[in-house]
């Protein structure tokens, strides 16, 4: 199998990788809605962080909660919930970036029986003392929600040790990019969304690993250039239609950056170790 087999495996049932890892490890998965939840901290206390999307499933019980213009992810995702198919788990975070989600995070609590709930109310403002102290404040709650509500101590080696990976499959994941970048022809653009949707729910050591091989794999990857292939970027918020890389591609475009929660902003900056 090529290194990136394992992430196609993932991507085509992530909610069965999700139960088996569980089910092998006997740890909690917590479920999230956004790149800015604080990923590190779900992993120091030894569960795994899992980015819920939505499956894709015709939307029904949803609709009696939510109105027909919320965004796909808020109801599809309310939708696999209220059907049984995130029974897998242990809880969910909310970070409160869009009115959606906030919405979202008390229509969650008041018909889902998770046993975790948190929700992340992050500073507007980004470049203010204030804004650094309040938060601090909110990382510094929600590790003290997550030892309360499982019983456990995240401790100071078991959060750096987290830190550590999880700058690891960032900087995995920008090498990616430049790769894409320089040689689009090395890796397809459907394939990296692959990578990263897998990415937001494997176990993240296991993770680090398989970005590695497929690194290495690709630099030592000999392939002749395209000629007159037309360099795009993308922007919006997350990508829920993959086969619009294929219709770029498939038209002599390349897909060299976006700027998605699914894609760059996923792996912007360096926690400092």
């Amino acid at each position: 199998m090529e290194p990136i087999g394992i992430f196609k495996q993932i991507v085509s049932n992530p909610y069965e990788y999700a139960r088996s890892w569980k089910e092998k490890t006997g740890g909690k998965v917590i479920g999230n809605f956004c790149s800015y939840t604080p990923e590190e901290l779900i992993t120091a206390a030894g569960a795994l962080p899992f980015r819920i999307l939505g499956s894709g499933a015709t939307i029904s019980k949803a609709n009696a909660f939510l109105q027909a213009y919320s965004c796909s992810l808020v109801r599809g995702a309310l939708e696999d919930s209220l059907e049984g198919r995130l029974n897998f788990l242990d809880g969910t975070v909310f970070p409160h970036t869009c009115d959606s989600i906030q919405r979202l995070s008390d229509i969650w609590r008041m018909n889902t029986n998770y046993a975790f709930h948190a929700d992340l109310i992050m500073p507007v403002k980004l470049d203010t003392e204030s804004a650094e102290q309040y938060m601090i404040s909110v990382i510094r709650k929600f590790r003290k929600d997550l030892e309360t509500g499982f019983g456990i101590r995240i401790t100071d080696e078991m959060l750096q040790k987290a830190i550590r990976t999880s700058n690891q499959v960032r900087s995995s994941l920008a090498k990616l990019y430049e790769i894409r970048k320089d040689s689009p022809e090395k890796i397809k653009s459907s394939e990296l969304h692959t990578v990263f949707k897998a990415s937001m729910v494997m176990d993240r050591s296991r993770l680090a690993d398989a970005l590695r091989e497929l690194i290495t794999f690709l630099e030592n990857q000999k392939v002749a250039k395209k000629p007159n292939t037309k360099r795009i970027v993308l922007t919006g918020g997350l990508c829920s239609m993959p086969d619009v890389y294929d219709v770029i591609e498939s038209s002599s475009g390349a897909v060299v950056w976006d700027d998605f929660c699914t894609g760059s902003r996923y792996f912007e900056g360096r926690i400092k170790e």
